[in-house]
């Protein structure tokens, strides 16, 4: 695991002790990095470790990784992320591939907000903070 401020808070709150300013892709998703890592980006098929916070526009935390604290173990292109999650951590439509280690903030439009799992109110924008841990063995 990589050493890195955020990584052993495991808060909720984390996600808005951070602040950047969301890019806008062709797809509606909207992306930032908080935190940039290195090495090779995951590709489809991957199974990947991610932590997570997924909060509503007025804030609240709906779904987290961090509490309790365990890593989501998921296999990219296999529906077990949201659609806006596959573009946010592979890249696509204006999205730059995550590196592990790097953390970024995607605001994700209603339809491509929820998961396998994962499932904000239906028809709402989700602001998901991820941090790409690297590849599941």
């Amino acid at each position: 695991m990589l050493a890195a401020p955020w990584l052993g808070r495991g808060q909720a709150a984390l996600a808005q002790d951070f602040e950047c300013d969301p890019q806008a892709g062709p797809s509606g998703i909207k992306w930032c990095d908080i935190a940039t890592g290195f090495g090779a980006p995951a590709q489809t098929g991957d199974r990947i470790r991610v932590h997570y916070d997924g909060r509503l526009a007025d804030g609240t935390v709906f779904s987290s990784s961090y509490s309790p604290p365990a890593p989501l173990v998921l296999k990219l292109g296999a529906g077990e992320a949201p659609k806006g999650w596959e573009l946010g951590i592979l890249g696509g439509s204006g999205v730059p591939p995550m590196a592990p280690g790097t953390r970024r903030r995607l605001v994700l439009p209603p339809e491509l907000a929820r998961g396998s799992g994962i499932t904000p109110p239906a028809g709402a924008t989700v602001t998901y903070d991820i941090t790409f841990l690297g590849k599941a063995s």
